[in-house]
């Protein structure tokens, strides 16, 4: 069985307005937490094929560059990485200098790269707490081709207040421009315990947020991107394979505070999300998901993607009842296509509301 890994770096030098992810800005702890990391990477990966890595976070590009490359060794010394391994890192773009893209490159095995871009507009940028600007991201985009990176994606935010479409379109010209191979655009949420939503601002209106991702459908499109999952495109070949595995359902091993595992079965495993009590104890809880969470779920994130589902497997890992009384509900909704194959998918068209739309067929 193959796996992915999931490091999660949990230091920012600052946390950005809309951020409730497990990151703090005490880098003291840098020391003792790339410790505890090791000792749970030798405790969890021993012997296992891996097909991916993905440090995320946080800030993982805070890390010196040896501390990425000891981490690294640690997981190939460990577990068994595929030669043709997806090894990715997320990166700030003030921090991806030249001199760190080019040192990244040389001294770790780290073959693509997600650099948090976000806006192309530094009013933006400056409302969500973001600390570079445009001219920064471009600059970073171009770090990585030097250094050699040629599997780079950006992220980009939309639905902000106080963002047009032009501001939108403006965002996309530039990542396009920039010659990433592919992009991932979220809407903004208003997550509990995030500053936006403790200081009362208003969500982007509906309609308005609907119209930001209709632009974007069609101008990466236009530009030779494939639309492969709800928030995700990419230039063909260069799909995320991590990403992809948590949509496959492979399982995937989370090491650090707060991060996820998944056995690709039934057992879901969650780090504890403190910094400092990972360091101290590692302490983790476990879930046992039931058959319907199971089936839920498989057709949750199967529907997020243009793969689909499918329902022969659907038939043979849970009940035909359960199976057919979803079909009923699905043969209803316009934007849901059925192949003589079997394979379920729902349309581009329906990917903006598909959480509406897939919890009606929810068992």
């Amino acid at each position: 069985m193959e796996y992915g890994i999931y490091i999660h770096v949990p230091f920012c030098r600052h946390k950005c307005s809309y951020c409730d992810f497990v990151s703090g800005t005490n880098f003291n702890l840098k020391d003792k937490y790339v410790t505890s990391l090791i000792e749970e990477i030798d405790e969890r990966a021993k012997g296992i094929t891996l097909r991916t890595i993905y440090m995320g976070g946080g800030t993982p590009s805070m890390l010196a560059v040896d501390d990425i490359a000891t981490i690294l060794t640690k997981v190939a010394e460990t577990a068994n990485v595929k030669p043709d391994a997806e090894i990715s890192i997320e990166v700030n773009p003030e921090d991806f200098t030249e001199e760190y893209a080019g040192e990244l490159k040389r001294k770790t095995p780290v073959n693509r790269l997600s650099i948090g871009i976000e806006s192309a507009d530094d009013n933006i940028l400056k409302w969500m707490e973001r600390r570079h600007s445009a001219a920064d991201a471009l600059r970073s985009v171009d770090n990585a081709r030097k250094a050699g990176f040629r599997n780079v994606s950006a992220d980009m935010i939309f639905a902000v207040p106080g963002q047009t479409l032009q501001m939108v379109d403006d965002t996309l010209k530039l990542l396009v421009d920039s010659g990433v191979q592919h992009v991932s655009c979220y809407s903004l949420m208003f997550e509990e315990g995030s500053k936006i939503t403790k200081k009362h601002f208003e969500p982007a209106a509906e309609g308005v947020s609907a119209e930001m991702y209709v632009l974007i459908c069609r101008r990466l499109a236009d530009a030779g991107y494939l639309h492969y999952e709800i928030s995700n495109w990419a230039k063909p070949g260069f799909e995320s394979r991590h990403n992809s595995g948590y949509w496959d359902l492979t399982p995937y091993i989370g090491v650090g505070p707060a991060a996820h595992s998944y056995d690709g079965g039934s057992i879901r495993r969650a780090n504890i999300s403190s910094t400092v009590k990972y360091i101290k104890s590692r302490e983790f809880t476990t879930e046992m998901l039931t058959d319907e969470e199971r089936f839920n779920e498989r057709l949750m994130l199967g529907l997020r993607t243009s793969k689909g589902v499918s329902l022969n497997d659907m038939t043979a890992d849970f009940p035909s009842h359960w199976v057919d009384g979803m079909l009923r509900a699905a043969r209803k909704i316009q934007w849901i296509d059925i192949t003589d194959g079997g394979i379920m998918t729902l349309r581009e068209e329906g990917w903006y509301v598909a959480d509406d739309i897939i919890a009606t067929l929810f068992h």
